[in-house]
């Protein structure tokens, strides 16, 4: 707009300097007329090429507006659809993989639904006030991340009850073993918001729940055990004193590398992909701060969006309803796994609450390593499956149980709806 405003004050001021050389007729030396003054050639040929590169700048301008139009139009036909809502139900248990140390104990089961749903709004107006807004550095990074060519993400709202249990080594032992992690739990129910972009996720969760009895942790791995022939746990009485919790958790995520279909070929698939995160968790359970890279190889359709150049248009001669949630299979295959680091400041699941007095806590161990690798497997558009296993090393500073570190394994169903 403002170089549209400079051309036409350009124009008008060009236009308007013949009247004004017009209206100044110079005098002679007997003080009569003599006609109006020769505007100089040369200033005139200078205004001409002003206005001719105003214009030049004017049309280019609009030419850009027009192609991030059709791009924007393009987004539609070219990007695999997101769900109207995603359930997701885990189960994690160190019984699926026979934990690597041996036995049953560390983290040693975990159960938590999750349910997400779109906000629906219009985004493409919410990026263009970010871009006028005040220049900061979480605004620029946001931009970065999700206002991208391929379309502006799409945030989404959830919630996730869900259910930790923490246990040492022996659990024949009734008394408290000073070497060996204490008996936790922790349940909570989680609020979600997400934002989803074509090249990256920002996620954030706000956990509020119990420890100690508030958990029912004792109750369950019980009762799991009493069906499963199990040995029967028998030092909950000194697990982590009873107490509520509050934990946030923040998780941008970036794609940094993918592998994709030529796009000549119409097929909206990717074989592999790399993503840089960082997760912050802040509160009375948890307060860390990783930092990781997850990799995926395979048959990839989640989150593939294709390529367009400047200006391209996708030609209407495409495979009818090719990207239409009734029209295309979202059959997904492939390998996942994940490293990261974390340096952890408080573990209240071994450290116990800030303001709670437990009757047995450890010092832990400040730099922790975790390993993940999995399976994920999506047969028909609505359900998918994910099995992995995750290893994370020793958690705790004196504690000699898990200097080896501990292994757990990972069950999840996710169903989507279109």
């Amino acid at each position: 707009m403002r170089r549209f405003a400079a051309v036409v004050c350009a124009a008008a001021l060009l236009a308007g300097l013949p009247a004004a050389f017009a209206a100044d007729d110079e005098p002679s030396s007997d003080g009569s007329a003599v006609g109006p003054v020769e505007r100089p050639k040369a200033l005139d040929e200078y205004f001409q090429g002003e206005l001719e590169m105003l214009r030049e700048l004017h049309r280019r301008e609009l030419e850009r507006d027009r192609i991030a139009a059709e791009s924007l139009q393009n987004v539609k036909k070219n990007r695999l659809p997101d769900p109207d809502a995603e359930v997701r139900v885990n189960f994690d248990n160190d019984w699926f993989i026979l934990n690597a140390a041996g036995g049953d104990w560390g983290y040693t089961s975990g159960i938590r639904t999750s349910v997400v749903w779109p906000l629906d709004f219009d985004r493409q107006s919410l990026m263009g006030r970010w871009r006028e807004g005040e220049d900061t550095a979480l605004r620029t990074w946001l931009l970065t991340l999700l206002d991208t060519p391929e379309g502006p993400g799409r945030p989404f709202l959830g919630v996730a009850p869900g259910q930790e249990m923490y246990t040492p080594r022996d659990l024949d032992r009734a008394t408290v073993d000073p070497d060996d992690r204490p008996y936790a739990g922790w349940a909570y129910l989680a609020g979600l918001f997400q934002i989803r972009g074509p090249l990256g996720r920002f996620d954030t969760e706000l956990q509020i729940g119990g420890t100690g009895r508030y958990s029912g942790a004792e109750q369950g791995q019980k009762a799991i055990h009493e069906n499963t022939d199990a040995p029967n746990p028998k030092g909950w009485e000194h697990q982590i004193a009873d107490g509520v919790g509050l934990n946030a958790y923040l998780r941008p995520s970036r794609l940094i590398f993918n592998l994709q279909h030529p796009r000549e070929i119409g097929v909206p698939v990717q074989f592999g992909d790399a993503q840089l995160y960082a997760e912050t968790a802040i509160g009375t359970i948890f307060t860390a701060q990783a930092i990781g890279v997850s990799i995926r190889m395979g048959w990839i359709k989640e989150n593939w969006v294709r390529r367009l150049e400047p200006g391209q248009v996708v030609p209407d001669r495409k495979i009818p309803n090719r990207f239409e949630p009734d029209g295309i299979e979202l059959f997904q295959v492939y390998f996942f796994s994940r490293l990261q680091s974390q340096y952890v400041l408080r573990n209240g699941r071994i450290q116990g609450l800030p303001w709670v007095e437990s009757e047995h806590t450890l010092a832990i161990n400040p730099i922790v390593h975790e390993g993940e690798f999995g399976l994920y497997f999506q047969p028909v558009n609505a359900v998918a499956f994910i099995f992995a296993s995750t290893h994370r090393t020793q958690e705790t500073r004196n504690g000699v149980s898990d200097s080896a570190g501990h292994s757990y394994g990972h069950l999840q169903l996710v169903v989507y709806w279109y």
